[in-house]
């Protein structure tokens, strides 16, 4: 099959530079062993439970927010920002916000994904 040249010029243009899984978060070094890679995938979802969940999680955002990403933390209110400055949480790339009842939590989420790294 012969492809003619403005439309080999036009997929050439379009082609993505990046692949989605080479789109990555930093890992802290101690994280780096436990997901493929050694680093966090844009896109995906980690959940985190039982006991030390939030130090989990923290230390899952602690090498995005070193490296420039802004991390949210959505209804958890009584986070403490020492614990996420000990975890290693750049605390100006973190923000912390309440969605005002159950409700609206998956509405707050909604308006996040797309714009910030690590909610």
């Amino acid at each position: 099959m012969v492809v003619p040249a403005e439309l080999r010029q036009v997929a050439d243009r379009a082609r993505p530079v990046t692949l989605a899984r080479e789109q990555t978060l930093p890992l802290v070094a101690a994280l780096r062993p436990l997901l493929p890679d050694g680093a966090l995938a844009r896109g995906s979802v980690v959940a985190v439970g039982g006991t030390g969940a939030t130090t989990l999680a923290l230390n899952l955002a602690a090498g995005p927010s070193c490296a420039g990403s802004w991390v949210v933390v959505v209804g958890l209110g009584e986070l403490g920002l020492a614990a996420a400055a000990e975890a290693g949480v750049e605390l100006g790339r973190l923000a912390l916000v309440d969605p005002g009842g159950d409700a609206s939590w998956s509405g707050v989420v909604g308006a996040l994904i797309g714009g910030i790294d690590v909610i």
